[in-house]
């Protein structure tokens, strides 16, 4: 048993997270040496005072907004390389990892930064229990509303045609209903947004497919949905899900605000897919007026994309708009 030894599990043994031995042998060394019995101390005034703070239960939204961002962020980043040097046995590995940012600091920069990551490991903690809580069965939609949606776990259809749809509230709750039920379709308009892209492949297929059918005319005719299907369309990671958008933006292309999507798409999207799906759907409609947006992104795909397959659809649809030649 050395100093090192000590000062690398001192906090586990301040947070009664050592094993009986090591505790015991932790315990013999500082009664032993001043400087570690100096250490502990500080280490249990930390507790103490960290004891007194209040204690705070996140929000649903912020919950929710943790959840999404911290996907994201695990989507882009890379796997962080732990550093491998041999420290001590037991669990010190980890927490000679966690104090090396704080090297050098006095004890009163060592107590706050202790403060801060202890309180996003307790919103951390309330989060991934929340996550594990679910209500067993189906439950009535009346009590459930937008803004009481954290997250979409699954979305399921029955044979009875009704779907199944696992919410993430403060608990993990079950919700069944038709499309035409308000609160179904809530929770779909939700999923959209969720950090689960099979979750919201699930939602966008089972919408566009009753908007394609007419089985839902209230979902073709709501604002919310389209809006929704044009955030997906910009910002969705899955190419997939943006085609998906592309199936239910259909028969909408003369609106202002899905024509001008579609020609983002055609201009930016990085899959060719869902290009060349953004100019058939422009090329259905009739011929724009003037020198609009979607003549002029037509005009540059036709002259200089690097996609042949995309210049040649390009200048097809200008020729059916009638454009002159020499315009492109």
């Amino acid at each position: 048993m050395n100093c090192e030894w000590v000062r690398s599990n001192i906090t586990l043994y301040v947070f009664e997270e050592l094993g009986d031995a090591d505790r015991a042998e932790l315990e013999q060394h500082v009664e032993r040496c001043h400087d570690c019995a100096r250490d502990a101390e500080a280490e249990k005034q930390l507790r103490r005072i960290m004891d007194l703070r209040t204690k705070l239960e996140p929000s649903a939204s912020l919950m929710a907004e943790c959840r999404l961002q911290l996907s994201e962020a695990l989507e882009e980043e890379r796997p962080i390389a732990v550093p491998t040097r041999a420290v001590s046995p037991g669990n010190s590995r980890w927490l000679e990892w966690l104090r090396a940012p704080f090297a050098g600091l006095n004890l009163q920069w060592q107590a706050g930064m202790a403060v801060a990551l202890l309180s996003v490991g307790f919103v951390s903690g309330a989060f991934l229990s929340s996550r594990g809580m679910r209500v067993p069965g189906g439950t009535n939609t009346s009590d459930i509303n937008a803004a009481s949606i954290a997250g979409v776990h699954s979305i399921n259809a029955r044979p009875d045609g009704k779907l199944e749809i696992s919410l993430d509230t403060l608990q993990r709750r079950d919700i069944s209903g038709s499309l035409d039920d308000p609160k179904i379709k809530e929770a779909l308009v939700s999923a959209l947004g969720d950090y689960n892209s099979s979750v919201r492949l699930d939602s966008a297929e089972l919408i566009a497919k009753a908007m394609e059918n007419g089985k839902s005319p209230a979902l073709t005719a709501d604002p919310q949905v389209r809006a929704a299907f044009l955030n997906r369309l910009r910002t969705d990671k899955n190419p997939a899900v943006r085609l998906t958008a592309l199936d239910a933006l259909k028969g909408m292309e003369n609106d202002p605000a899905v024509r001008d999507g579609l020609v983002a798409a055609v201009m930016s999207d990085s899959n060719s897919g869902v290009r060349i799906k953004a100019i058939e759907m422009l090329a259905g409609q009739k011929a724009p007026s003037g020198d609009s947006s979607a003549i002029v992104a037509l005009q540059e795909l036709a002259e200089k994309d690097s996609n042949s397959y995309i210049r040649l659809k390009s200048a097809d649809t200008l020729r059916k708009w009638n454009v002159p030649v020499q315009m492109y």
